[in-house]
């Protein structure tokens, strides 16, 4: 034994010194090439400074290189100057300094969308609608959105005086807000649907989204939910630690709601639900579409896997990579991507089949996605699922075509200015909230009042314009009516009630509940399995 252990080692040894000498001369080499690489862009940088015709700015050359060299990875590694840190990093931890006002820009004049609830905006009484005319004495007009969101942020303490045109008032408005931190919802409404069926619109998984949604569901629960619609709907995403809190909330403990797979082994890790699970026997239905993203797609790709929910709407958006912040030393953030997202049966959520990338799954007119081969998956329960890039739902739902018009003029904020000025024209339906939601009807005169503001706009259109894009009309000019009487629940709830995706998924409970009685008889054994 000793004699072939002296035989075996020497060649042993000297393999491994082969090995190391090998490697760190693959080491060495590629340190030179970087070199070189470094050296090239040095003397362009150099030339230009010194030759071009014109005198250039040296960040601003070696800021384009930095982007142009991010530019040939993946659309989520990207480079943060130190004027977009700040922001970017309090709305991750949930929250910004400012008012507390959402705003859009019409007519090149900044509109109050909505005062956020306990904002400073808020508590001085300014409402949807009001024009914002003059910040700290400076006219607004011509102003572009990024110049008048900085004017509103500020120090928390800080004041700011505001001239404000409400509809319906002949004189000017003026108000004196002090700034403060604002917290940002993740939890956009709450309410119940019918006497069983609670609704959560979550729309972002920043800092507290796990605890917004423990308030929201206890609340629902209380006032009688037996079962839940979750809608995911164009949910960018945020904090992956906010995803597996979501998730855990109805998986049972001891099952994988997701794994991320990186180059390094530190960027590969897993994330299982834990016990105790207050809503393991809630019927779920979960909304999705193409731009549910990143934490929304881990968390109905994990309820999908687990047989927990069914999953209703369009295929999502596809991006499922990790990205890890480095602050520079020079100043600004390095965002890079350092790993990607797996569901539990081992879907690839980033989209990467035959070409088609997430930007492009998203756009109006993509190609549909079910015609690509996937590969295929099975459930915990032996359901198909498929993979190759987002979570495609268990029941599509195709949502009425809507024209480019009736999208600009969504964009552009023209159904919110109609809601405006008929609201301020009828602020008895103030009264009767109730008899709006289930009576009030656009009627074509109103059709023919927006017609006009179009043309006052110099909007032009076809006067042939199809059913579906009449019928999108009437849905959002009483959706920004009830938000300008009664606020954004309000909003939500007329919206939902004319929601073709809503109204799907309250049809899909009898599934959701069959699924739950598999998943609690399958147990937690599972773990994933590729066809």
């Amino acid at each position: 034994m000793n004699r072939r252990l002296t035989l075996i080692i020497p060649p042993l040894c000297l393999l491994l010194a082969l090995g190391l000498y090998f490697l760190n001369a693959k080491a060495a080499a590629t340190v030179a090439a970087a070199q070189d690489h470094l050296r090239r862009f040095v003397a362009v940088f150099n030339a230009v400074r010194r030759y071009y015709v014109d005198e250039v700015d040296p960040a601003r050359l070696v800021e384009a290189a930095i982007r142009g060299m991010l530019s040939e990875l993946d659309p989520h590694t990207e480079y943060l100057p130190p004027s977009q840190t700040t922001d970017s990093e309090q709305r991750l931890n949930g929250y910004y300094e400012g008012t507390g006002i959402e705003f859009v820009v019409l007519n090149r004049v900044p509109v109050v969308v909505a005062p956020q609830a306990g904002s400073p905006a808020e508590r001085a009484g300014i409402r949807p609608g009001d024009k914002i005319l003059s910040i700290d004495g400076e006219s607004t007009l011509g102003l572009e959105a990024k110049q008048i969101q900085e004017r509103l942020r500020g120090r928390p303490g800080s004041s700011v005086s505001l001239s404000l045109r409400r509809p319906g008032a002949e004189e000017l408005v003026r108000v004196n807000l002090q700034r403060q931190r604002i917290p940002l919802t993740s939890v956009a409404c709450a309410f119940m649907l019918d006497a069983g069926t609670g609704y959560v619109r979550l729309a972002s998984f920043s800092r507290n989204a796990g605890r917004e949604l423990d308030c929201a569901l206890a609340e629902l629960r209380r006032q009688g939910m037996v079962q839940l619609v979750l809608d995911l709907r164009s949910n960018a995403g945020g904090f992956l630690t906010q995803a597996h809190e979501v998730a855990d909330r109805f998986i049972p403990g001891g099952r994988t709601i997701v794994y991320t797979r990186g180059r390094s082994t530190s960027a590969s890790d897993q994330l299982a639900s834990t016990d105790p699970t207050p809503y393991a026997d809630l019927p779920l239905v979960v909304i999705v579409d193409g731009g549910s993203a990143s934490a929304a797609e881990v968390v109905a790709g994990a309820l999908q896997d687990w047989d927990r929910a069914i999953i209703v709407g369009e295929p999502t958006f596809g991006k499922a990579s990790v990205q890890q912040e480095i602050p520079l030393t020079e100043g600004g953030v390095l965002r890079v991507t350092i790993a990607r997202y797996y569901t539990p049966c081992g879907r690839l959520i980033q989209s990467t089949y035959q070409g088609l990338t997430a930007e492009a799954s998203s756009s109006v007119g993509a190609p549909e996605r079910a015609k690509p081969v996937r590969p295929r998956f099975r459930t915990m329960g032996g359901r198909p699922v498929y993979g190759g890039g987002g979570i495609v739902p268990d029941v599509e739902v195709n949502a009425p075509a809507v024209s480019t018009l009736s999208l600009r003029l969504m964009s552009e904020g023209l159904f919110f200015e109609y809601g405006a000025d008929y609201a301020a024209r009828h602020r008895t339906l103030a009264r009767h909230p109730a008899a709006f939601k289930e009576r009030f009807v656009v009627d074509d005169g109103m059709l023919l009042e927006f017609r006009r503001l179009l043309l006052r706009r110099n909007v032009r259109y076809d006067e042939r314009l199809g059913a579906a894009d009449h019928e999108f009309w009437r849905r959002a000019i009483k959706n920004e009516i009830a938000r300008h009487l009664w606020g954004i629940t309000t909003f939500y709830q007329v919206a939902v009630a004319q929601d073709p995706f809503v109204e799907t998924a309250r049809g899909q409970f009898q599934e959701a509940r069959r699924l739950l009685q598999v998943a609690n008889r399958t147990g937690g054994e599972w773990s994933g399995s590729r066809e």
